[in-house]
């Protein structure tokens, strides 16, 4: 995967697999967003059921890349196929995956989410896949992010918009 962030930065982007459930569990805890003011969430919050199907029991279509900077983790991003059965924060239908992303707050800002996010949708894009969804709270600063990258506005919940991106027609 050839992404490049920021010139002073190397970069190397990899598949995530089944064993890193607790890198996946980790990056998911970076992921929430503690609104200003507030205390950071309890870590056992993630033993919930809630919040373990984003990172315990890898399936089939989920897929996920890791960031490394000098063979040191400064990132990750994953996407689950999460169903109506148990619909996740992000959720749009059966066929609509629902994006994870963090960067290590050292590391923000270099570009490195911008990859991971490229490299990501384009691996969505080759496995077939027509649009893909994620969860932003209305207060955090990635809001205006996503919607840079090329995401839309899909609905509203109390806190959070739901986006989605949908893959271009073919020419």
């Amino acid at each position: 995967m050839d992404f490049r962030p920021k010139d002073h930065i190397n970069i190397e982007l990899s598949l995530m697999s089944v064993s890193d459930e607790e890198l996946r569990k980790e990056y998911l805890y970076q992921a929430l967003y503690v609104r200003r003011g507030s205390p950071p969430f309890p870590r056992d919050i993630l033993d919930t059921a809630e919040w373990r199907k984003y990172y315990a029991g890898w399936g089939q279509k989920d897929f996920g890349i890791v960031a490394r900077v000098n063979d040191n983790t400064v990132g990750a991003a994953w996407f689950n196929l999460l169903t109506g059965d148990d619909p996740g924060h992000a959720y749009v239908d059966d066929q609509t995956p629902e994006l994870t992303i963090s960067v290590d707050r050292a590391h923000r800002g270099n570009g490195i989410g911008s990859c991971l996010l490229k490299a990501l949708v384009q691996q969505g894009w080759k496995r077939g896949w027509q649009q893909l969804s994620l969860s932003v709270d209305k207060e955090n600063f990635a809001y205006q992010w996503y919607l840079s990258q090329g995401w839309e506005y899909h609905r509203s919940g109390v806190t959070d918009d739901i986006f989605i991106i949908k893959k271009a027609p073919s020419p």
